[in-house]
């Protein structure tokens, strides 16, 4: 294989695919795998790789919308950029937490312990969005996917135009 191989079409659309569903299983193997809770943003940001997985697969089995749907994953991937630099704002204290990372729990004037703890219960599976709970070399989750979505945005525009640039 040349490294000019990388930039074709299909081999673009596989490697997309790759990297989303590498992505998801990372995701997934640390929340259930290592019991690291995600939070809103983290399971928003899911969704994007969700939609590449469909789009690539349907790419690679229809050929005439491959560059379409490649075309597509620049703006969902532009998209995810931008939710995931918000992420990383928030995680960094520079903007304030919207309202659906914050704790919705209401209590009563004289709560049972019962009701506190089926409240506390009900939000233990997300967790805060301005807290980093997992650094791996220095970046929060949400740095690295960041990082990703600009990489895939460049990868999927530079195949693009080497394939516009080969084939006329």
């Amino acid at each position: 294989m040349k490294i000019t191989d990388l930039f074709k079409v299909k081999t673009a659309n596989i490697i997309i695919l790759l990297i989303s569903v590498i992505a998801l299983s990372s995701a997934y193997i640390a929340e259930y795998g290592f019991h690291l809770k995600p939070c809103q943003f983290c399971l928003w940001e899911r969704y994007p790789y969700w939609l590449m997985i469909l789009l690539t697969g349907s790419a690679l089995m229809i050929k005439k919308l491959s560059k379409f749907l490649l075309l597509t994953g620049v703006l969902v991937f532009m998209a995810s950029a931008v939710m995931t630099a918000y992420h990383v704002a928030v995680e960094h204290k520079w903007l304030e937490m919207p309202g659906s990372c914050q704790s919705k729990i209401v209590l009563d004037d004289t709560p049972t312990y019962e009701e506190i703890q089926a409240q506390l219960m009900a939000q233990s599976h997300v967790a805060r969005c301005d807290v980093v709970s997992f650094r791996f070399l220095g970046l929060s989750i949400a740095e690295w996917n960041l990082l990703l979505n600009l990489a895939l945005v460049a990868y999927i525009l530079m195949t693009l135009r080497k394939t516009r640039r080969f084939h006329g």
